[in-house]
């Protein structure tokens, strides 16, 4: 896995490792995007435009949670 993003900036990572009961948010990585600055701690799912750098990218559990929409989906 990669430390940093196409951006050159850290990527965040978060793995839960106590509540093993959990069924949900047990693995995260987030991207600050260009500017490298985290939008916040909570996010709305969803897509957001491909010409926006700045927002942050989300994977969680194995789907994302934020992402840049395609310029074809525009």
């Amino acid at each position: 896995m990669p430390r940093h993003d196409g951006w050159g900036n850290d990527l965040e990572f978060c793995l839960e490792r106590e509540d093993f009961s959990r069924t949900k948010l047990i693995l995260g990585v987030r991207s600050p995007g260009r500017n490298g600055a985290f939008e916040g701690a909570g996010y709305l799912p969803g897509a957001f435009a491909a010409a926006d750098f700045d927002a942050d990218v989300v994977w969680l559990d194995g789907f994302f949670a934020r992402w840049p929409e395609s310029a074809a989906g525009q």
